[in-house]
């Protein structure tokens, strides 16, 4: 089963710039790019997510986020701040969930700040053992 869920990504979290360093990703310091830049700012950022979500890195995941973040889960549950978040990833890698892949659909300035709205899919186990994708 699959499920194109709108996502919202913070891309004020690489205002200045994301790179594959992950402490610059979640920075937040220097203006938001606007235009294409703003664009590719969020691409890197999805890129990223998909990357250390592959890679199971669950601390380097909270990472992404503000100390005070706040997650909405593909669930409806909400997560914040880091130490929670450090446990949702923990436990979400735990359960076997993988394959998730990010795709921007579009990105927008508001103020010092931006969004994304994309897509998003992720395999996670289901009750019987199989896997569903979301």
């Amino acid at each position: 089963m699959r499920y194109a869920t709108p996502l919202l990504i913070a891309v004020m979290l690489a205002a200045s710039g994301v790179s594959s360093d992950a402490e610059e990703a979640r920075s937040g310091r220097g203006p938001v790019p606007s235009g294409a830049s703003l664009q590719d700012a969020a691409v890197q950022l999805a890129h990223l997510y998909d990357e250390l979500y592959g890679q199971k890195n669950f601390a380097e995941m909270s990472n992404l986020y503000a100390e005070d973040g706040t997650l909405v889960s593909p669930s409806g549950k909400i997560v914040r701040g880091h130490d929670d978040l450090l446990g949702y990833y923990r436990q979400r890698f735990a359960s076997g969930a993988s394959g998730h892949k990010i795709t921007v659909l579009e990105t927008h300035a508001i103020g010092d700040a931006g969004y994304s709205i994309s897509d998003f899919s992720v395999s996670v186990p289901t009750k019987a053992n199989a896997s569903e994708t979301h």
